[in-house]
């Protein structure tokens, strides 16, 4: 048992500030807005935004993780505010759900233990579900809240189990610790616990990721839920996601071998092919681009493959930029009535208002990773690093 003078004190409370100041900036959003007696809730607004951009200073082992998630937050953020407005959407509710979920993920890639991931996991995810559903007035919305729901927690269960089989095939729930047991020696059953484990655990991410054969929920939660969430999940769930597998891969290729190099080859391949080829048959953009998140998980997922720290993070904030900004001119086209997320929507953009027409002209070159866009360049490190 750790004394209290062997406590890394300085560590633990750089990883903590974060999360408790994100939870009681969330905490006092939500309790302000029962109290704000003015119509305008702008200033709640700017106090989730400078307190994204707050968070952000804190902690060099989470920094660049941070950075991804918490510039996805931000924008996401400035992108919702006319949107709930327009809506006539709770604004307190929705941020302060948004910043405990936000909390989640940064607990998440913030951590090397397992329990402690699934924990922030789950704060995400409880926070994610509420949010699909958030506008109640529409029945896509609902929907997807429900389907979110039922497959999100299928897929916490898988996690779970994998977590007790690798804890039972190790002795501990902790991926640094992990990584040296199953380097040494393991007996047989507790090898056999430790496959299966993996094995689980990647299927509960797989899930977070969007990576084939595990993505069916996604075109219809992205379709259903509204454009800020959508883009969120596009890019700040699924950042976070890919955090965890990053610094879970350590240990689960040192237990798969040429096995796990075989099977996250194989999914990489399928999620970027499947991905790809459904994205191309999509009359509604909010699908096209759910579509694409599905295909740039299975290039995202060449970094983890490579064990590639610097490509992946480079991708995955490449990858927040050019989504959040795609998502943004689809909002931005949306009246207060309702969303205009149909691709005939965007005939004639050029003529109207040329300059969305260019943004997402340049978002969608990005995204196909046409040079010179910051988008080709993300491919190439990642494709450079394999």
């Amino acid at each position: 048992m750790m004394s209290p003078a062997s406590i890394p004190w300085i560590q633990l409370v750089s990883h903590a500030v974060p999360i408790l100041f994100l939870c009681a900036l969330a905490t006092v959003i939500l309790v302000a807005d029962l109290w704000w007696r003015e119509h305008d809730r702008t200033p709640l607004l700017g106090a989730a935004v400078i307190g994204c951009l707050f968070a952000a200073g804190f902690d060099r082992l989470t920094w660049m993780g941070g950075i991804v998630v918490l510039i996805a937050a931000a924008l996401t953020i400035c992108a919702a505010g006319a949107y709930l407005r327009e809506r006539r959407l709770p604004m307190g509710e929705f941020l302060a759900l948004f910043l405990y979920g936000v909390a989640g993920i940064w607990l998440m890639i913030a951590t090397t233990n397992l329990l402690m991931i699934f924990i922030g996991l789950e704060t995400l995810s409880l926070s994610a579900y509420v949010l699909a559903a958030f506008h109640r007035a529409e029945r896509r919305s609902v929907e997807a809240g429900i389907k979110y729901f039922l497959l999100g927690s299928v897929a916490a269960a898988f996690l779970l189990f994998g977590i007790a089989f690798l804890y039972g095939g190790t002795g501990t729930t902790d991926l640094q610790a992990m990584a040296q047991v199953i380097g040494g020696t393991q007996g047989a059953m507790e090898r056999v616990y430790s496959v299966i484990g993996a094995a689980l655990i990647l299927v509960g991410l797989g899930f977070k990721i969007a990576a084939v054969p595990f993505q069916f929920w996604t075109p219809d939660v992205y379709e259903g839920a509204p454009l800020p969430v959508t883009a969120f999940f596009a890019t700040g769930v699924k950042a976070g996601a890919f955090l965890v597998l990053w610094r879970a891969a350590e240990a689960l290729t040192t237990l798969g071998g040429p096995a796990w190099t075989s099977v996250v080859t194989v999914l990489a391949v399928a999620t970027m092919t499947v991905g790809n080829c459904a994205a191309l048959m999509q009359e509604d953009v909010k699908r096209m681009l759910a579509y694409s998140s599905i295909a740039h998980a299975g290039y995202a997922l060449i970094g983890v493959l490579v064990m590639g720290g610097a490509p992946l993070l480079f991708y995955l904030t490449a990858y927040t930029v050019m989504t959040m900004g795609a998502f943004a001119v689809v909002i931005a086209l949306g009246t207060e009535a309702k969303e205009r997320t149909a691709i005939f929507a965007f005939a004639g953009l050029g003529s109207d208002r040329p300059w969305l027409a260019a943004a997402m002209t340049l978002f969608l070159l990005s995204l196909a990773g046409v040079p010179p866009t910051v988008g080709f360049f993300a491919k190439y490190y990642l494709f450079q690093a394999a």
